[in-house]
């Protein structure tokens, strides 16, 4: 089977809003899906820490974040390990963000039109 993998810096384990692990240089891999099988394994996260609170990296419920360009990536942390300076992490499924569309109203002022 085939894995997915993808690589980067810089990534966050939160805590609510608190962080609780920072990251430098991380990968991210899961098994490839096929169109006939079962469903792929849960994603694994592996980085080098930078800072971490330990309370909080304790606590539940934890949230990967990796910025992109527009905007993040998040996944439910389901179990993380810290040694050192390395963490890894069992990924839940990742979270979907709903879009909305903005569109600036006649007033110059940002905001949806009234219907």
């Amino acid at each position: 089977m085939n894995t997915l993998r993808l690589q980067g810096h810089g990534a966050q384990i939160l805590w609510g809003y608190q962080l609780a692990v920072s990251v430098s240089d991380w990968t991210l891999q899961t098994q490839a899906p096929t169109p006939d099988g079962p469903p792929p394994a849960p994603w694994v996260f592996e980085g080098t820490v930078v800072t971490s609170a330990l309370v909080a990296a304790r606590q539940r419920p934890l949230t990967l974040v990796i910025p992109r360009p527009s905007g993040t990536w998040r996944w439910p942390v389901r179990d993380v390990t810290l040694t050192n300076h390395h963490v890894v992490a069992q990924l839940g499924p990742k979270e979907i963000e709903p879009y909305v569309a903005l569109r600036a109203a006649g007033n110059r002022q940002a905001g949806s039109e009234r219907g």
